[in-house]
């Protein structure tokens, strides 16, 4: 996974929103993106390779999905999926080293 992916991931999962958990505030790929300093539109294409398809007929990985936002459908907030939470896990099991 390219590297300004893997930051897009790791943003989401520190700065994500699962809109099925009650409290907390939504953040939308526009503010996701300016935590990161890169375009809203990279932060997009970077979300769609991280998510359900890259490009037509091209799979993502399925790690983080979008919804819109609550307040206005114009937007969109990002959160893990299942898949995006249990690697998250693993990567915290790893770092957290043995013991």
């Amino acid at each position: 996974m390219p590297l300004g992916i893997s930051i897009a991931f790791l943003a989401a999962a520190i700065c994500g929103f699962d809109p099925r958990s009650p409290g907390g505030d939504a953040m939308t790929l526009e503010e996701l993106a300016k935590r990161v300093d890169v375009s809203p539109t990279t932060m997009s294409q970077h979300l769609r390779y991280l998510g359900p398809g890259y490009r037509k007929g091209t799979p993502g990985l399925g790690l983080v999905e979008t919804a819109r936002h609550p307040d206005n459908g114009r937007k969109k907030i990002v959160f893990l999926t299942a898949k995006g939470r249990d690697l998250i896990a693993k990567i915290d099991r790893l770092l957290a080293g043995p013991g």
